[in-house]
């Protein structure tokens, strides 16, 4: 009886032992699902992101016509920031160089802007337009100055 019990006990601890083993190994495979899932939901968000861009770019465009690479003084700011990378880098330099305290609201034109900062519209979209012709010519930016701004001469 003796031995019965132990062989029982034996194949208790086998059997233990084994879902032990098939239970780690499904936590394994499980692990890796949520990876896969972390992985395609952030693909996802990526693309999401992509076609909201492309769908605002499409938008203006609709609005725009054939003007839709071109700022002018009524072009907003939203719409600017849609159509170049490049735009919020200049925004950025004319704000720290000028006047620092008057905020750019995406309602506001691009002339409003400027004379907010104390620049001259025209400079203002001749540095915007020049995005475009850099992209065309493939050369590069405008390079900052010691200060590490891009000056755009004030009025």
């Amino acid at each position: 009886m003796l031995y019965i019990a132990i062989i029982l006990s034996c194949v208790a601890i086998l059997m233990a032992f084994l879902n032990w083993r098939r239970a780690n190994h499904f936590n394994v495979e499980l692990v890796k699902a949520r990876t896969m899932i972390l992985d395609l939901s952030r693909g996802v968000r990526e693309m999401r992101g992509e076609l909201k861009q492309t769908r605002q770019q499409i938008s203006l465009i609709a609005r725009q016509g054939n003007n839709a690479f071109k700022f002018e003084h009524t072009t907003l700011v939203r719409d600017a920031l849609v159509m170049h990378p490049g735009v919020k880098e200049v925004f950025t330099h004319i704000h720290l160089d000028g006047n620092a305290g008057v905020a750019i609201n995406g309602d506001d034109t691009l002339e409003k802007v400027a004379i907010g900062h104390q620049r001259k519209p025209e400079h203002l979209l001749a540095a915007l337009n020049g995005l475009f012709e850099q992209d065309l010519t493939g050369s590069a930016p405008p390079q900052p100055d010691s200060s590490g701004l891009i000056q755009i001469e004030p009025i």
